[in-house]
């Protein structure tokens, strides 16, 4: 049996946050004393984590200064004064901690764990064979289900014991009969990260304490039935998955291998998981204060480059400033002398002209720089740059640093010598499909060692990269490994040179052309994003968190893929260097064969990705696949009011967030809503409007958190004082009573809640502006003023809203504010009588009812007479009396008269229909509206309940010789009832619905009836 290890596949990818070196403090403190801070990020060898909480031996490098020597040093840990801890060695001038403590750091890690399940499939081709060395080896016959031509083509559920009647335990089967698998040995990711960002090696966390944390299945069909800490420094995973029908791809559920012939196949099934790890490390973090004494007296200056720092994260495309220190040890500088920054190109970045510097002065410059590409650069500080000071030491006048974007300085190689190279392509002409050698010659290096080189093939608008080649000889490229960029037409090919000094430009270009037959056209295909159940579909838009498959379409109907000339199609695969991070990332990350990539799990954003494919001339062509990612974070919407007043109270309730809701239809957790600036008041101080903005985040009940914060703008008004208005009357009677209505108002619509009232009396005519005011007392509405003197009054009042605002009638027009009380005008009474004869107007005439019944009576707005107004109006007792409705109107559309005589067997029977006008009634004398007591002569036409005429004759008699019918109206329904053959029914007829009957004479002998909706019945 060929066995298969359990086996562990970590990929990981990080990003790293840039730490600057940070400059020195120095001071000088006295003129015999020098202060110099050490920054533990400064100190040779400084690690900054630890995997234990006790590091022992630290050795901390002390700076030394000219003419100076250490006289004492107090030591920081991470924050905290420790003060001076350990000894100093003046021999090795560094300072000596035998035992120090770390902080404790949790840190976390992504990783992807990959194990495998091993079967083999014997020669029969109907057995299979599973184990290991520690739980020993079992064979089993394969179900009947799995066979297909007498092979089993999958292993189907492992039986509980195998064919020798051995047990097979859990270590190989689950319970159900899937394959079972564990690992208490999975090594963690490479890289942890710090709460801060800092990413820290697996070897500085504790191995104790390293776990996994969480885990989710990669491989469709597999179920973790365990997670957690395995032996120290490990995790520790269990899993099962039935190897089933449904989990039966070759390339995307196991890889094969038929070496041995046959039927006798092995396969490794994958059991990959994602998986989230914990552990802990140690944070140790420390500056040590050193103070310095004078021990001689320097005799000349001493100009010392500190250091370059610059901002903690430097970003492509955007401005950094950057900080140069340094100082003087020796003598002061009374001399002018220039400080310097230049870029690893030689270009002055920053000149500074310097006039002085005292003994022990530090100084600084800051300069700015832009990153255009993610290249790093070097910058160099050069202090006395012109060379103009004699000091006592001319060799640390340089300091250079060098800055990555996204990454902290690195130490600085010696400067790019002039290296030259060059390079053949032979043979510059091959057909495709032919070999071609990429030939370096003519290289030199002067001082520097070449460390590696690398070609670039372009091809319009396809570039593709090798990798780095260690060995400066020729490589050549056969059809199976031609890059990318090679098809049929022109190329320019390009070499790099990289050695420890620095990489070279792209040196060339030279030229490859490559031909295929004439008239060659190059194959069209489609790649797309798709579902496993639907392969030929593409999907444009999906969920973040989705599985998707990205593969070159197949499908005969387009068709695609397809050659024009009927070449043969060849998939050269997916291009991952272009597009976003993510798509960069894919590589490797998922199962692939030769057509696609296999249950990628969609992460949001915009994506495309592109793939390139040829026919077997190389006559290429390339196609793209678009996506749209949505988010599965919650889409937070806000609701808040339009505008507020200053100072006014701001109900919660106008603040809404029941709006929000996530994508994928999770419930929104609104008791983690986290609102920014909702208040329940608003400042404002201005005088005019202001705009506020509340911002708003949710959470779902998953727990993940809105990618952005909806955001709503709140107009604050400003609070309007009250608008206080008096109504005083202009005149009034001494002693009498006057109401004064107070008309104030606010403008916001505050409440007013106190009003003061004052008034002036002008004693001497004179104006009132040498008159006191006295108080009045008055009510919210309006004050009552009854003056005791005759002359002119002036009122005021103040009034005051209830958030404390106040107005008063200042501004009101005083002429409107005065009443001028004066004295009582003289009575005077008298009576007066007289006589005006009229004559008598109430003559009447009187017409008696016998002879208004004379009078013609008229159909209303026209000149024509009603037909019977003896119907309308008859005389009673000297009364004239209104009828029951009108008799006017044309005769109904079926009342017409028709004589006719009919044989039924030996009866003959005699129908006359009379002529009769509706009288306002409608079809048949029915009123929908208005009651009939009753008819005794009814000639209108009446269908019963089975469709057959009930009618009274003109003569008065009965057809059915029994009761007259009775008509009433309820207004909707007209109730009547008939006699027919031995029975008395009662039948409610609603008239809307009554269809006039229209009969047929065309043969009198055998009439015919039928309604006007169309329905025919014949007799």
């Amino acid at each position: 049996m060929k066995k298969w290890p359990v086996c562990l596949l970590l990929i990981s990818f990080w990003s790293s946050l840039f730490t600057p070196f940070f400059s020195p403090i120095a001071e000088a403190t006295s003129n015999d004393t020098y202060s110099y801070t050490i920054k533990s990020t400064n100190n040779p060898g400084y690690q900054k984590y630890y995997p234990s909480s006790t590091i022992n031996n630290l050795t901390i490098a002390v700076p030394q200064f000219q003419n100076y020597q250490v006289k004492s040093y107090t030591l920081r840990k991470n924050d905290i004064e420790k003060g001076q801890l350990g000894t100093y060695n003046t021999s090795t001038q560094q300072i000596n901690i035998s035992i120090i403590s770390g902080d404790p750091v949790p840190v976390n890690a992504d990783g992807k764990s990959t194990m495998y399940y091993a079967i083999w499939r014997s020669s029969s081709g109907k057995t299979w064979r599973t184990g290991t060395s520690e739980a020993g080896n079992y064979e089993y016959a394969a179900s009947s289900s799995t066979l297909l031509g007498g092979i089993s083509q999958y292993p189907g559920a492992i039986p509980a014991i195998d064919d020798s009647g051995k047990a097979i335990p859990s270590q190989l089967r689950y319970s159900d009969g899937s394959a079972a698998a564990w690992s208490d040995k999975l090594p963690p990711p490479d890289y942890f990260v710090t709460n801060t960002g800092d990413l820290v090696t697996n070897s500085k966390v504790s191995s104790h304490s390293i776990n996994i944390t969480e885990a989710t299945p990669i491989n469709a069909g597999m179920t973790i039935d365990y997670k957690g800490k395995g032996t120290d420094g490990y995790g520790y995973l269990k899993v099962h998955k039935p190897l089933s029908l449904n989990n039966n791809v070759e390339g995307l559920d196991y890889s094969v291998d038929n070496s041995l012939g046959g039927n006798v196949q092995g396969r490794s099934y994958f059991l990959n998981s994602n998986t989230i790890w914990s552990g802990t490390t140690y944070l140790l973090e420390y500056e040590v204060d050193v103070i310095y004494e004078r021990i001689g007296t320097p005799t000349k200056p001493d100009l010392i480059a500190d250091d370059i720092s610059g901002p903690p994260v430097i970003e492509v495309g955007k401005p950094a400033t950057f900080t140069a220190t340094y100082h003087n040890e020796g003598m002061d500088i009374n001399n002018t002398f220039n400080v310097k920054v230049t870029d690893e190109k030689g270009i002055t970045l920053k000149l500074d002209t310097i006039r002085s510097i005292k003994s022990g002065e530090s100084a600084s410059l800051t300069f700015v720089s832009t990153f255009m590409t993610s290249a790093s650069k070097t910058f160099k500080l050069t202090v006395d740059s012109g060379n103009v000071i004699n000091e006592s030491n001319e060799s640390n006048n340089t300091i250079q640093r060098t800055f990555t974007p996204g990454a902290a300085p690195t130490p600085t190689p010696t400067p790019n010598k002039e290296i030259k190279a060059d390079f053949d392509v032979l043979p510059p002409l091959i057909d495709y499909g032919d070999s071609f050698t990429a030939h370096p010659k003519d290289l030199q290096l002067g001082k520097c060692t070449y460390t590696g080189h690398m070609y670039k093939f372009v091809r319009g608008s396809n570039e593709s990269v090798t990798e780095w080649i260690r060995s400066y000889s020729d490589t050549t490229y056969t059809r199976s490994d031609y890059p990318r960029a090679i098809g049929q037409g022109n190329h320019q090919v390009y070499m790099k040179v990289s050695t420890d000094c620095g990489a070279t430009d792209w040196i060339g270009p030279k030229t490859l052309e490559v031909k295929g037959p004439k008239n060659n056209h190059p194959p069209t295909f489609q790649i797309a994003w798709v579902k496993r159940s639907e392969p030929t579909k593409p999907v444009r838009q999906a969920m973040e968190g989705d599985i998707l498959d990205l593969v070159v379409i197949q499908d005969p109907s387009v068709p695609t893929p397809n050659d024009l000339d009927g070449d043969d199609f060849i998939f050269d695969g997916f291009d991952y260097s272009r597009g976003t991070p993510w798509i960069k990332g894919l590589k490797g990350k998922y199962p692939t064969n030769e057509y696609g990539m296999y249950e990628v799990t969609m992460e949001k954003g915009t994506h495309t990705v592109y793939g390139t494919g040829r026919d077997q001339w190389g006559a290429t062509a390339e196609a793209s696949a678009f996506i749209n990612v949505l988010s599965r974070s919650p889409i937070p919407i806000i609701k808040c009011p339009a505008s507020v007043i200053e100072n006014h109270i701001v109900p919660f309730s106008a603040f809404d967030s029941s709006g929000s809701y996530s994508p994928d239809g999770t419930p929104i957790d609104h008791s983690r809503d986290e609102w920014q600036n909702k208040q329940t008041s608003y400042a404002n101080g201005t005088g005019q409007d202001i705009t506020v903005q509340v911002k708003l985040d949710v959470y779902d009940t998953k727990g993940r958190k809105s990618d952005a914060p909806a955001v709503c703008e709140i107009i604050v008004k400003p609070d309007q004082p009250p608008i206080a208005k008096l109504e005083v009357p202009s005149l009034g009677i001494r002693n009498e009573p006057n109401v004064i209505l107070n008309k104030s108002y606010s403008p916001d619509g505050d409440e007013i809640i106190s009003a003061k009232y004052k008034y002036k009396y002008d004693a001497l005519n004179n104006g009132f502006a040498d008159d006191t005011w006295q108080t009045l007392t008055g009510t919210m509405k309006q004050v009552t003023f009854a003056g005791s003197k005759v002359g002119k009054y002036l009122f005021w009042t103040e009034v005051t809203e209830n958030y404390g605002l106040t107005g008063s009638t200042d501004n009101q027009s005083q002429s409107t504010l005065v009443l001028n009380i004066v004295n009582n005008a003289p009575e005077v009474s008298f009576d007066l009588k007289g006589k005006n004869p009229q004559p008598d107007l109430d003559a009447s005439t009187t017409i008696r009812p016998e002879k208004m019944i004379d009078w013609p009576v008229y159909v209303p707005n026209t000149l024509e007479q009603v037909y019977d107004k003896l119907k309308l109006w008859n005389v009673d007792g000297g009364s004239l009396v209104g009828g029951e409705g009108r008799n006017f109107g044309g005769a109904a559309n079926n009342m017409n008269r028709y004589e006719m005589n009919r044989a039924t067997g030996n009866d003959t029977v005699f129908w006359t229909m009379g002529t009769q006008a509706d009288n306002g009634f409608g079809p048949n004398s029915l009123s929908p509206w208005r009651a009939l007591t009753n008819k005794n002569k009814f000639n209108d036409i009446i269908l019963d309940k089975d469709n057959e005429l009930m009618q009274v004759r003109s003569d008065g008699n009965i057809l059915y010789n029994h009761f007259l019918p009775q008509v009433y109206s309820t207004k909707k329904l007209t109730i009547f009832s008939g006699y027919k053959g031995s029975s008395y029914t009662i039948y409610g007829m609603n008239p809307k619905k009554l269809s006039p009957i229209i009969w047929d004479y065309s043969n009198p002998y055998l009439p015919k009836r039928k309604w006007t909706n169309g329905t025919r019945m014949s007799t």
